[in-house]
């Protein structure tokens, strides 16, 4: 899986409204899922995004994007920002 810009962008903004420095967190892949470590966390955030091409009934293609949350993929999502609000709901955590 490759990390897309604005995947980047809006987690450091994240990490920024929480005001974290960015030497506090740092971004791993293992096994295809994006981690991420945060240095005041024992355990990391990890996601998975897929992109799969659906048929249509005018039989065109259209490309599905979902995102699957956790290291054994327990949450599937299509949105976002759902994503940006479990990461939140992460840090929040003690």
């Amino acid at each position: 899986m490759k990390f897309l810009d604005q995947e980047y962008a809006d987690i450091v903004s994240l990490f920024e409204e929480k005001n974290i420095a960015s030497e506090q967190y740092s971004f791993t892949k293992k096994r295809g899922q994006l981690h991420i470590v945060y240095s005041n966390k024992k355990d990391t955030f990890c996601f998975y995004r897929k992109t799969e091409s659906m048929l249509t009934k005018d039989l065109k293609f259209e490309e599905v994007t979902k995102y699957l949350i956790g290291s054994k993929k327990e949450v599937e999502t299509d949105d976002w920002k759902q994503v940006l609000n479990e990461i939140r709901k992460w840090l929040d955590k003690a």
